[in-house]
């Protein structure tokens, strides 16, 4: 066998072998997407148990990297490295604290009710100084009931300027953090 003939068969060899590299990558890419799993390119390159360089320099597989990726960050999956809240914790957290003040209402209008209906039926039979005392004890009440909403009220305007501030801070780590993957991933000037 002569040497075009052995190098002929070496290149095809090494063809075949990273091709079926590429699709084995592919589909740990796959995998790793479907049991809902992190996509990084480390990650995968462990994974499929081939190099770093292999995951970033075959168009094929990066593509699909960097669409997995993206499509992660669109769909809000969490992110570890983010500080210890996450914004739709926050979303949580003023939604309850609506909920809440919005029971706290309907709770106040129903003793409102019940107030007046008690009051009318005491007014026919009690006398003046017990009806003063307890008029005095039901506006008593309701300033406490005024104070509890008033703070249910702050805290959920709290909430509000944590969630922007918490989504400010979670745009600001992503876009420094797309700049340094370009930063790392830029081709390095030869000197």
């Amino acid at each position: 066998m002569d040497a075009d003939t052995r190098t002929a068969r070496l290149l095809e060899a090494r063809r075949l072998s990273a091709a079926k590299k590429r699709r084995d990558t592919l589909k740990v890419i796959d995998a790793i997407v479907t049991r809902g799993g992190r996509i990084t390119f480390a990650g995968v390159a462990r994974e499929a148990a081939v190099s770093g360089w292999f995951v970033r320099n075959q168009p094929d597989i990066r593509t699909a990297i960097e669409c997995a990726i993206r499509d992660q960050q669109v769909a809000g999956f969490p992110d570890k490295r983010t500080l210890g809240f996450s914004t739709a914790g926050l979303r949580s957290d003023i939604l309850l604290a609506r909920e809440e003040i919005r029971e706290l209402r309907r709770e106040r209008d129903h003793l409102r009710v019940r107030l007046r209906q008690r009051l009318g039926a005491e007014l026919d039979h009690a006398p003046r100084s017990e009806l003063v005392e307890r008029i005095t004890e039901l506006e008593r009440r309701t300033q406490e009931l005024a104070a509890e909403h008033t703070e249910a009220a702050t805290l959920a305007s709290r909430f509000e300027a944590e969630l922007a501030a918490a989504a400010s801070d979670l745009a600001a780590a992503r876009a420094a953090n797309r700049r340094l993957m370009r930063e790392a991933n830029a081709p390095r000037a030869s000197g």
